[in-house]
């Protein structure tokens, strides 16, 4: 980071609350390489609506709440739910010219370039606090797709433990039997 750019974020970080310089100047380095927004966040040195609110001035973005019920299933349709989850941006309406994304992290610019390459339209961007956007997004996409992958794993994983306990030998004439045969004929007609 040039050092202009660099003392721009550490006067960003001092009007956000964070007490001193020095921890200021800590803090605009991204040490762990992740988000750099959710680094500062999670640090507790800054009141998240003051950090919102002063990053929006600065960027001349608004910093909104948002409500999931006022968003439409074809609006969130517009991004894929993978992609919302990952990069934490969410589609919040479509207007004529442009599609209105909130997020609590501008400078997540790879998340930014790519919900650009999948719009149609041109991106305008809002600011919403963290906590609310990731309860709206749960609230309007249900249980995410890793949360659900971790799902079906932990179930293979269980039902794998009890095989044993609950297999059914199918070349026997037992009623059970017959029914798992003729699952399994469906599942096989089914593949092929």
């Amino acid at each position: 980071m040039n050092q202009t750019a660099s003392q721009s974020v550490v006067n960003l970080l001092l009007a956000s609350g964070v007490p001193s310089r020095e921890e200021a100047v800590q803090l605009a380095q991204n040490m762990n390489g992740g988000s750099w927004t959710a680094q500062v966040l999670d640090s507790g040195k800054v009141d998240e609506q003051r950090f919102l609110s002063v990053i929006g001035n600065f960027f001349r973005v608004p910093v909104i709440s948002i409500d999931p019920k006022t968003i439409d299933r074809e609006t969130l349709s517009i991004l894929p739910s993978r992609f919302v989850f990952q990069h934490h941006i969410l589609p919040i309406e479509v207007k004529e010219t442009s599609v209105v994304l909130a997020t609590y992290d501008l400078f997540n610019s790879l998340g930014r370039q790519l919900a650009g390459q999948l719009l149609k339209k041109p991106a305008e961007w809002v600011l919403v606090p963290r906590a609310q956007l990731l309860r709206a997004m749960k609230t309007l996409y249900g249980v995410g797709a890793e949360t659900f992958d971790e799902i079906l794993k932990s179930k293979r994983d269980f039902e794998i433990l009890q095989e044993g306990e609950t297999a059914t030998d199918i070349s026997s004439d037992d009623p059970e039997a017959s029914v798992v045969k003729f699952v399994n004929q469906i599942i096989r007609e089914a593949i092929v």
